[in-house]
């Protein structure tokens, strides 16, 4: 199980206290600190359920988190390994349209 969790941290947590927390937990696979209405991004992968809420509420303990907002991944299209497509207002364009 694979997911995205947003998470907004106080004003005395910063991203150095996350980033040593993360650390030490092996199933956070990427973390990064965002704009937005949350503060820091994070990408979980877990074995179940339980497991997920686990370190969410570890993480809800531990790093000052204020609020957090749980995506789950449903399926991953493609990675930063393989090649991405064509990007520019020409590559949506249908093959039958003259180009």
């Amino acid at each position: 199980m694979s997911a995205y969790v947003d998470i907004k941290t106080g004003a005395n947590s910063g991203s150095d206290h996350l980033r040593k927390l993360v650390a030490g937990i092996p199933e956070v696979r990427r973390a990064v600190w965002t704009t937005g209405q949350f503060d820091f991004t994070l990408e979980i992968s877990c074995k179940d359920q339980t497991d997920l809420v686990r370190i969410i509420e570890f993480l809800r303990t531990n790093a000052g988190v204020q609020e957090s907002y749980t995506r789950l991944i449903c399926m991953e299209l493609g990675s930063a390994d393989e090649a991405l497509p064509e990007t520019g207002r020409d590559a949506y364009k249908s093959p039958a349209t003259p180009v």
